[in-house]
């Protein structure tokens, strides 16, 4: 009884992270949004993103095999942004300043405490010129995922 009590009532809230909790709704979001924007960054530090992208996207294998070059982060992959690019648009790595990087026509999945400091709700309290897509929170209600745009 311990054992099915500790599963079923404790399990997926100490554990979510181990489960990828999050990345469906984060990357559906992407997937949704992606087609109004010139390019698209996805945030790859918080957990290697591509597959997730991949899956939720139901990108064609042979697609990804024509597309694909490499994986290993570049530093200045794009102007201010270390990581690699996937297609003509996609890039997955991380900004070194977001606030900074971001303009008009970019579409950027942040993690939160690493692009958005600490506990900052950008749904609430964006900072000025930004705009708030999507957000994805933990079973706790602790923020993830902001997806983001500059106005």
């Amino acid at each position: 009884l311990f054992y099915i009590h500790r599963y079923f009532m404790h399990y997926g809230f100490q554990m979510w992270r181990y489960w990828h909790y999050g990345f469906k709704e984060a990357m559906q979001g992407v997937v949704e949004n992606q087609d109004n924007y010139s390019l698209v960054f996805v945030n790859n530090t918080y957990e290697p993103s591509l597959l997730h992208y991949l899956f939720y996207s139901k990108y064609r294998p042979a697609d990804f095999q024509a597309k694909f070059i490499s994986d290993a982060p570049m530093e200045g992959a794009y102007l201010g942004f270390t990581g690699f690019r996937f297609g003509d648009k996609i890039y997955f790595g991380q900004s070194d300043n977001l606030l900074e990087f971001l303009q008009p026509g970019m579409l950027y999945l942040a993690v939160q405490g690493k692009e958005i400091p600490g506990d900052w709700d950008w749904g609430k309290n964006p900072p000025q010129g930004m705009k708030t897509i999507k957000q994805v929170k933990t079973p706790k209600g602790d923020l993830i995922f902001t997806l983001v745009a500059k106005e």
